[in-house]
Formats: C-alpha cells, sequence, structure tokens
C-alpha cells in the first residue's frame, strides 16, 4: 500500500551430497591376528552420503498506521538437515556418526508511538527458540583401533552423540523518550527471560582404544573410558 505498507520477503534453500569413502589408514600386517580384524573390520568400510539440506527464510513488513504510529514485525527461520554429519572423513564407519539438525525461529516486533512533538514511546518484544540435536547411527561403544599410533578405524558411537541443546528466550522491552530542551532523557525496562536446556553425553557409551589391529583382534583394550550423565 503507497506509504502505509511495505514488505520484503527473501528465501535461501541449499542442497549439498557427497560421498564419505572409508579406507584402512595403515595396512595391516600379515600376521595371523591382524589379518582377522581386517576381515572383521570390512563392513565398516562401506562408503556412506553425507548431505546437506539448508533453508532459510525472511519475512518482514513496516506499517505506517497513521503519522504518529508505525508497527514493524520480522520473522527469520532456519530448516537445517545434516545427513551423518556428526562425523565424518576416510577412518570413520557409518555407525561412527549420526545426523545434524537446526530448527530456529525468530520473531521481532516494534510499536513506535509519537505522543507529542518532544516524547516518544517504543515498545519492542522478541521471541527466539532454537532446538538442535545430534543424532546417533549405533549404540554400540565406541573402539578406535590404531597401528603404529595412527589411528586406522572408528566403529560404534562416537564419543559425544546423541546430544542436545534448546534455548527458549522471551524478550519485552518498553521506553519512553523525552527531548527538554538541550536535554534527552530516555527510561525504560528489559525483560528478558531465557530457558536453556543442553545435554552433551560424553562418552555415554563407552569407548575403547586398541593400539594395533592383532590387539583389535584378540580384545586386548589399551583403554576404556565411560561417562555418566547427571541428574
Amino acid at each position: 500500500v503507497k506509504n502505509k505498507l511495505f514488505y520484503f520477503v527473501d528465501f535461501d534453500g541449499q542442497r549439498n551430497t557427497s560421498p564419505n569413502v572409508t579406507f584402512l589408514q595403515v595396512a595391516p600386517p600379515a600376521d595371523a591376528d591382524s589379518q582377522a580384524a581386517a576381515r572383521e573390520l570390512q563392513p565398516a568400510l562401506a562408503p556412506y552420503v553425507q548431505k546437506l539440506d539448508n533453508n532459510v527464510a525472511l519475512f518482514k513488513t513496516d506499517w505506517e498506521i497513521n503519522g504518529s504510529q508505525r508497527l514493524s514485525v520480522r520473522y527469520n527461520l532456519n530448516r537445517f538437515k545434516g545427513a551423518n554429519f556428526e562425523n565424518g572423513g576416510p577412518a570413520s564407519a557409518a555407525e561412527h556418526t549420526g545426523n545434524s539438525n537446526v530448527t530456529t525461529d525468530n520473531v521481532a516486533v516494534q510499536h513506535t508511538r509519537i505522543l507529542s512533538s518532544s516524547s516518544v514511546l517504543e515498545s519492542r518484544f522478541n521471541l527466539f527458540r532454537d532446538d538442535e540435536p545430534g543424532l546417533a547411527n549405533s549404540e554400540r561403544p565406541e573402539a578406535v583401533i590404531r597401528q603404529n599410533g595412527i589411528t586406522v578405524m572408528s566403529t560404534g558411537r562416537n564419543s559425544f552423540s546423541p546430544r542436545y541443546t534448546n534455548l527458549k528466550s522471551y524478550q519485552w522491552l518498553e521506553s519512553f523518550s523525552k527531548v527538554a530542551g538541550s536535554h534527552t532523557f530516555k527510561a525504560g525496562l528489559d525483560m528478558n527471560f531465557q530457558r536453556i536446556a543442553n545435554f552433551f553425553p560424553g562418552n555415554f557409551g563407552g569407548s575403547y582404544t586398541f593400539n594395533s589391529y592383532a590387539d583389535f583382534a584378540a580384545r586386548r583394550a589399551f583403554s576404556f573410558t565411560q561417562g555418566f550423565a547427571g541428574a
């Protein structure tokens, strides 16, 4: 509406798919145990796909209600789905990764009212929501197999998934401005409520480290680490 109502819309969509090829970083020695470990690890060498779908959008409108009032509304959203984005690389099996997702919404409303030639009242409200879970492709304990100090393959659930971070925020701002002669006075309030939940289960499923193919075949772990969640 001419000189009254204005709007703007924007959308950005990203699509990306890439293969993740896995292979043993060091050739297994010729002894029977090392060759048995290599055969056992064959299923972990299957390639998998990492896929990224990301949608970002913005809507904004401004309304000149009358000569003394203006209303602005803005909405941002982000929808991200990352298939097998929790981990990757040639030494990380498909079960050692998982999906990474992001859901974000942000709404901002602003109302400005001119009370007189020297005073203005401004009201704002913001709503923000962010949800970022990371999933796991396996429930088996993590197994990190090394040879000559080099990690040749990692299987099982990785050390930090599944996890999540959630945030909900509400903000209300009110301000009053007054011009008196050569001075400007401003007073108001800013109330911000945040609810945050974070769960990061480091090594919750347990993590074994084997210092050679032969040790892996014989189940002679060099170390085992496990963490336990709190309340």
